[in-house]
């Protein structure tokens, strides 16, 4: 089915309409989904995982008289008929959206009506009307409601899309602007094109000051190309007894995205790049005036609730991992230009300083591994924030050097017993003072790990995967152009690995559920800027489903999160889809390999109808030690026609059974394939 999705709003509004089109294309993975908007807000959805085209409605030039326009306008529209679609969707309550949707020609013309006695006009042009849905509901949702079959499960997360020379630049413009990588950014948005949502330049001043010398953040201040939010950021500058960097007016909305994935948070006023930040899982500080929350608050990507993330008509609010920050005031939201049409809004600019500051603490606290409690509401830690290389830090010069000369034996030396008795030793005198580093490994990619973590820690020293047998054999199977799949990506070792050995016309999908964890793997992909790398903030098991999974710590990215056991104090609700429901929206899979701490068995079974008809590699990691599920497991491989093979230091060998796999990992081939040609050389004895 070809179906167009009409959004004729601002740059946030754009923003949002992307699950609408992810739950439609999931659906449905034949949907070919087409998106139009105004002019210069396209960025908002190009490059959407789910989205097949943007078109762009044309804007009237200086040059040009109406009745000029008007005719390549009506030119235009002929065009947009001719694709021929299926079904408009028009998600604003606007004239022009109704009637370029019925100009379209689709043969179903889903909108919406402000109520029940709108204009018959427009009732007329539509072929299913419907109105908003009573109560208190986000912007996503109500997207969402216009779904033609509105039971089924949709999709919630906001997608925002930059390419890694997009990042390279703006990494030139930040230290061109003074910044050094030794200093965490913070993203800091003061202005709107509407100065009625904005707070007053002295206690934003107060706040930079404070970010700045009291937590040692660099504060890099945004705003929108106008002259007037320049102007306005000047004066707050001006205010400012510290120097925060100033890239206002300067950034693309594609730069904006990528500079603010390299920041630690997001702090300013409701305005397009406050859902930016949500949308990239960018923990958000948002300072509300006139504007519901309850609508327009930051998405929190994952959310599963109904209504609203933010239930309260105002007050301060807080949804993992993002916080709104509004008076409790009996007129507010009044959804005014302004008080009485002033373009001033007392409630933001009677907002108290001191109030601010303490929840930025707070927040400050959350990210350093604290408890937070905002509004009465007790939220685990967030996750460490890391989108950018951590250079090591140490007490002394000769730690560093120490550092170094051990770290090189550990490397570049066969592993023995002995080494492992000489990092026991001197780990105490060796160790960065900060936790989170950047390691090279010996396969040409970088990694950001937290030393808390001990396999990530062992991953800093050797700067090898433990599972150096795996990879060795990997190396020679996978082929230039193949498409790999990382289910239970964690940090990104295999994904970084899978993309180098892909290449550029290769292709490396990467799926992992827990967001801290998410985190770390979205800035490993970010840093070595693995254009042939997509990630997907999801489980994968054996039926679609939101399911609680348990992990010990929340900061540390850990390999043991699980479903099965509540392994540790702390949880989250994620999403879990089927390998049979994705395969055919996704490339499919020369190469898969399955992580998942005891779920295969249900990866497995969610992927049935794909193996049945597809032979790709797979390598499992077999932790079951429960002899009825181990023979269940081997039984179900037999059905599939698959072989099992277990990993030498450059070799393969044959298993009859599970139990004769020696490491974690086996290798699944299906004789007769092409695959089964590829480890034909790698084969050895028993």
């Amino acid at each position: 089915m070809k179906i167009l999705i009409i959004k004729f709003r601002n740059i946030g509004d754009v923003l949002l309409t992307g699950p609408l089109a992810s739950s439609l294309k999931l659906e449905d993975p034949e949907n070919e989904i087409h998106v139009l908007v105004k002019a210069g807000t396209e960025a908002m959805i190009d490059g959407h995982p789910h989205v097949d085209m943007v078109h762009v409605y044309p804007r009237r030039r200086p040059e040009e008289s109406r009745w000029q326009f008007f005719r390549r306008e009506w030119r235009w529209t002929g065009d947009l008929r001719q694709r021929q679609f299926d079904m408009v969707i028009n998600t604003t309550e606007g004239d022009r959206g109704t009637i370029v949707g019925y100009l379209a020609g689709g043969r179903r013309r889903l909108g919406l009506v402000k109520r029940r006695g709108d204009k018959l006009w427009r009732r007329l042009l539509l072929t299913t009307a419907r109105l908003p849905l009573p109560g208190y509901r986000h912007t996503v949702l109500r997207n969402l409601d216009l779904l033609e079959h509105p039971a089924a499960t949709p999709y919630r997360n906001v997608h925002l899309a930059f390419n890694g020379e997009t990042l390279d630049n703006v990494q030139v413009l930040l230290h061109a602007a003074g910044w050094t990588d030794d200093r965490p950014l913070i993203q800091v948005h003061p202005t709107s094109r509407w100065f009625f949502k904005c707070w007053n330049d002295a206690d934003m001043a107060r706040v930079i000051d404070h970010l700045q010398t009291v937590h040692g953040y660099q504060a890099v201040i945004t705003s929108g190309p106008d002259d007037k939010e320049r102007d306005r950021v000047a004066g707050i500058i001006a205010q400012c007894n510290s120097m925060p960097l100033n890239l206002s007016g300067q950034l693309t909305l594609k730069q904006m995205a990528a500079l603010t994935s390299l920041c630690d948070f997001y702090f300013g006023v409701d305005t397009a790049p406050m859902h930016m930040a949500a949308a990239l899982n960018i923990p958000v500080i948002a300072l509300f005036g006139p504007s519901g929350a309850f609508d327009w608050g930051p998405w929190p990507n994952g959310w599963t609730g109904n209504g609203t993330p933010y239930p309260q008509p105002n007050g301060i609010q807080y949804s993992h991992p993002h916080i709104v920050i509004q008076t409790d005031w009996e007129c507010v939201p009044c959804g005014q230009d302004g008080c009485r049409g002033s373009k001033r809004s007392a409630c933001l600019e009677k907002l108290s300083c001191t109030e601010v500051v303490r929840i930025v603490d707070e927040h400050i606290k959350q990210l350093k591994g604290e408890t937070i409690t905002v509004a009465h509401h007790t939220k685990p830690a967030a996750a460490p924030l890391v989108e950018r290389r951590q250079k090591e830090r140490f007490d002394s010069r000769s730690r560093c050097i120490l550092n170094k000369g051990i770290r090189y034996y550990l490397g570049h030396f066969p592993i023995t017993d002995g080494k492992k008795q000489i990092l026991d030793l001197v780990r105490p005198l060796i160790m960065p003072a900060n936790d989170k580093v950047s390691v090279q490994t010996k396969y040409g990619f970088e990694l950001i790990v937290t030393l808390r973590n001990p396999e990530q820690e062992r991953l800093y020293f050797y700067q090898d995967h433990d599972e150096r047998y795996e990879v060795n054999n990997i190396r020679n199977i996978i082929k230039p152009g193949d498409v790999c799949w990382d289910i239970g990506a964690n940090i990104g070792f295999y994904t970084c690995l899978f993309s180098i050995l892909t290449g550029a016309p290769g292709k490396v999908v990467a799926f992992e559920p827990v967001r801290a964890t998410l985190r770390f793997l979205s800035a490993n992909v970010a840093i070595n800027r693995l254009h042939n790398v997509v990630v997907i903030s999801k489980a994968l098991g054996d039926r679609r489903e939101t399911r609680e999974i348990f992990y010990r710590t929340p900061d540390t990215a850990e390999g043991t999160a699980s479903f099965r056991t509540s392994i540790g104090s702390y949880s989250e609700q994620v999403e879990i889809d089927t390998v049979d429901h994705l395969y055919n929206g996704l490339n499919l899979p020369d190469f898969i390999k399955i992580d998942v701490e005891g779920y295969q068995t249900e990866v497995l079974n969610g992927a049935r109808r794909f193996l049945k008809h597809h032979q790709p590699l797979v390598m499992l990691e077999v932790r079951e030690r429960d002899q009825d599920a181990t023979e269940g497991l081997e039984a179900y491989l037999r059905e599939l026609g698959y072989m099992l093979f277990g990993f030498r230091k450059h070799s393969l060998y044959e298993c009859k059974t599970l139990k004769d796999v020696r490491r974690r990992n086996v290798l699944l081939v299906k004789p007769g394939t092409p695959y089964f040609e590829r480890i034909a050389g790698l084969l050895s004895g028993n």
